[in-house]
């Protein structure tokens, strides 16, 4: 429509139009200011907004990174580890295969029990040394399960903490490429269901608690190293001092063994000799029987041949009470002879069983030596020379006869001065 008041000139209609403009030209220049302020906080904003932003970056880039770091040098340190653990495993099964060895020697060559009934310090030091090699080697066979459970427990954290760095390493991936292209052209904007976000306290509380858990598996792997070597080093010297020990007591025992034999061997040979003498002295004694009978018998032939006299000759003179009291005399010295040789022959005897029993005995201790012997050669691998000491029987006829005692005089019979005196068979 067409302004009428234009026509005809009046102010005041353009005085209302000129206020009207210059309000609305205040206004624009208000806007525009207000425009130029807002483009330049929107600016300032988006500076400020990208520095915060770059700083927030570097700032998680380096929380991932020192986790990241901590993670792979604690995961050095978990494959370490388990490579030493792996070894301390096949350590144990060669001290498990050692004790087998030994315990196997001890039943094959230390022979415990090889005496029984009979028990000495000797054989309890060897049953001793054997039950402890049974109860060390049930002790590390019992010790290997766990360590093989360390060891899969040692790898599983490994494989978590791989896990974990390797997320670490990618998260590290996409936050420098965030840095350094900081463009949304690829972005594409589809409908995806949204993962809840875990907090940074969160966050940070499963790293360290994955830390904690790596760190308490180090710490057992030590623990349990330590113990296994404590275990084998007390087994080493343990081993050594049962082993010292069950020497010593087979060298002490073989040695007084030893010496034993040599005083039966010097036994024996004091028996026989006694039973030599004893023998030189039943025939000496047997001989006095005979001589003695024989005299007996001609006492009473003489006696006999008295009688013949005439019956007014015959007088019991001094002739008749000499043979009788000889005859006397010869009757108690046959009854001590024959005495005498029943001594000599129970001496005889009870000597012959004691040379039996030395016999046994050295039989025995000989079967003692011969078993500490082999002990002895089988635990230290050197050969043991063997004593001379034998028990040798009684030689039947020896080479060199010993001296026998002998009597200062020689108990000969009184010869009567005519040997050819007759003598009448009664």
């Amino acid at each position: 429509m067409f302004f009428q008041d234009a026509l005809y000139g009046f102010t005041e209609t353009l005085s209302k139009v000129r206020y009207i403009s210059d309000k609305l030209n205040a206004k624009v220049v208000e806007q525009v200011n207000d425009t130029q302020e807002l483009v330049m906080l929107n600016n300032f904003m988006h500076e400020s907004d990208e520095y915060l932003l770059k700083k927030c970056l570097q700032e998680r880039m380096s929380d991932v990174a020192s986790w990241r770091w901590v993670l792979q040098d604690l995961e050095k340190r978990v494959d370490e580890t388990i490579a030493a653990i792996h070894h301390e495993s096949e350590a144990l099964h060669v001290v498990v295969q050692r004790i087998n060895e030994e315990i196997h020697a001890s039943t094959n060559f230390a022979k415990p029990g090889a005496l029984n009934p009979m028990i000495d310090f000797v054989e309890e030091a060897v049953m001793q040394e054997l039950i402890f090699l049974r109860q060390q080697k049930k002790r590390f066979e019992t010790v290997i399960p766990q360590v093989e459970k360390l060891k899969a427990k040692l790898e599983k954290m490994k494989s978590r903490i791989q896990k974990e760095a390797l997320q670490k390493c990618e998260a590290i991936s996409v936050d420098e490429a965030c840095w350094n292209t900081f463009k949304c052209d690829n972005y594409d904007n589809k409908k995806t269901k949204k993962k809840k976000s875990l907090s940074v306290v969160r966050w940070e509380r499963r790293c360290a608690k994955l830390k904690d858990a790596g760190i308490n598996a180090l710490r057992l792997a030590v623990v349990t190293r330590q113990k296994i070597r404590a275990a084998r080093v007390d087994l080493s010297i343990a081993a050594q001092a049962y082993g010292a020990r069950v020497d010593s007591a087979i060298r002490r025992r073989l040695h007084a063994n030893i010496i034993k034999l040599q005083d039966l061997e010097w036994q024996r040979h004091e028996a026989v000799r006694d039973l030599k003498s004893l023998d030189i002295e039943l025939e000496t004694t047997e001989k006095s029987v005979l001589n003695t009978m024989d005299r007996q018998k001609l006492v009473e032939g003489r006696l006999n041949e008295r009688r013949l006299r005439p019956t007014k000759e015959q007088t019991a003179d001094q002739v008749t009470y000499q043979l009788r009291m000889e005859q006397g005399k010869l009757r108690i010295f046959t009854n001590e002879l024959r005495n005498n040789i029943d001594r000599i022959v129970s001496l005889q005897n009870r000597l012959k069983d004691t040379i039996t029993q030395i016999d046994c005995y050295a039989e025995d201790i000989m079967h003692v030596v011969k078993l500490d012997r082999q002990r002895l050669q089988a635990r230290t691998d050197e050969a043991i020379t063997e004593s001379n000491v034998t028990i040798t029987p009684e030689p039947s006829e020896p080479v060199e006869q010993e001296p026998q005692r002998q009597m200062d005089f020689a108990l000969e019979p009184i010869q009567e001065e005519d040997e050819s005196y007759p003598l009448i068979d009664l």
